[in-house]
């Protein structure tokens, strides 16, 4: 769900840890060797994925779920950064999810990070 990659990305952005998985869930995990020194990480490690937000990333996990993210979608093509919030908020309200998600949409960027 849509919702989903939203809460992911305030998840990891309210987390001070990096956590590492070993396989890769979706477009939004990335091999940890391609964010951070391979010397800084725990041999253990290096094959794990870790979650970095990129918006073409998210926006090709929104694809995924066709009509429920075009208008997302459309906003992250033709909109501004307010647009794509906008859109966002409005999928939040449409699915009646806890209207205090808005405040964290509203607070990060999605275009550009």
């Amino acid at each position: 769900m849509i919702i989903d990659k939203i809460l992911d990305r305030k998840d990891v952005d309210e987390d001070s840890r990096i956590l590492v998985s070993d396989y890769k869930s979706d477009d939004l995990h990335v091999r940890i060797t391609s964010l951070y020194p391979v010397d800084e990480i725990p041999e253990q490690l290096r094959n794990g994925y870790t979650y970095h937000y990129t918006a073409a990333a998210f926006y090709r996990e929104i694809v995924r779920y066709g009509a429920v993210g075009h208008g997302i979608t459309a906003a992250m093509d033709y909109g501004t950064e307010e647009d794509v919030k906008r859109a966002l908020c409005d999928y939040i309200d449409k699915n009646e999810y806890n209207p205090e998600i808005k405040e964290y949409i509203n607070s990060v960027n999605w275009l550009e990070v």
